[in-house]
């Protein structure tokens, strides 16, 4: 667990689901709770459960890999 202190209010970074490769982009609804969407630099997106940190599934795949 990482504290970071931004001036404003304090930020806890926790690791989670060390599986990915290359993520470059994690989005989550404001309010939390709902899943969190991660997608990887090939052009996967997966779902990741917000409570446990563990992948979901697979919900897209742009790699053109069939």
């Amino acid at each position: 667990m990482i504290s970071v202190s931004t001036g404003i209010e304090p930020v806890t970074l926790v690791p989670f689901e060390a599986s990915f490769k290359r993520p470059v982009d994690l989005q989550q609804a404001k309010g939390g709770g709902s899943p969190i969407v991660v997608v990887e630099q090939d052009g996967r997106i997966f779902v990741v459960d917000s409570e446990g940190g563990t992948k979901v599934n697979e919900v897209l795949d742009l790699t053109g890999d069939l």
